[in-house]
């Protein structure tokens, strides 16, 4: 009996992992790595959001060290075959509505835009998880997120810290 083809995981990643990665934060290299033994087809997905703030921050990045680690981060995306996808217009308006109901309804704070727009372009992109060092995504209730996130026809990726990631995934 034929087995199936293995179908791509894809797994959003936050800046502050590439950044981690990038810098050689130990559970950052830890997580990647088995992430990609354990997950076999695994692929690490670059959001549209986490795109233009590795953009940003590489051009215009508030210091020079700052500017040079986000190079380093996507140079290093593109040598782990991280894969940068879009959104149609349509689907970025989706986000977009999903981000502000997720900054209304206090689970992340309105201040941090950026950040909600993270969950529902993970989510849009067919991603199960997402890969972050950020207090404000990890603090989210889950039930919470997958209940907002449910209204727009969207489940929620699960948000993983590294440290967890390791924690959890670890033999």
């Amino acid at each position: 009996m034929e087995s199936a083809p293995k179908r791509r995981q894809p797994v959003a990643v936050d800046v502050n992992f590439l950044f981690d990665l990038a810098d050689g934060v130990e559970d950052a290299t830890d997580a990647h790595d088995l992430l990609v033994r354990r997950l076999p087809g695994l692929t690490f997905i670059l959001t549209p959001t986490v795109q233009h703030e590795l953009a940003h921050l590489a051009t215009t990045g508030r210091t020079p060290l700052k500017r040079t680690t986000a190079r380093k981060a996507i140079r290093l995306a593109h040598e782990r075959g991280m894969q940068p996808r879009s959104l149609s217009a349509v689907e970025m308006g989706i986000a977009e509505q999903v981000a502000r109901r997720l900054r209304v309804c206090g689970l992340i704070p309105e201040s941090e835009i950026h950040d909600s727009f993270l969950p529902p372009e993970a989510a849009l992109l067919g991603c199960r998880m997402l890969v972050t060092s950020d207090e404000h995504l990890l603090g989210a209730d889950f039930a919470r997120l997958s209940l907002e996130m449910s209204a727009f026809d969207l489940d929620a990726p699960v948000i993983a810290s590294p440290h967890n990631v390791v924690r959890k995934f670890f033999r």
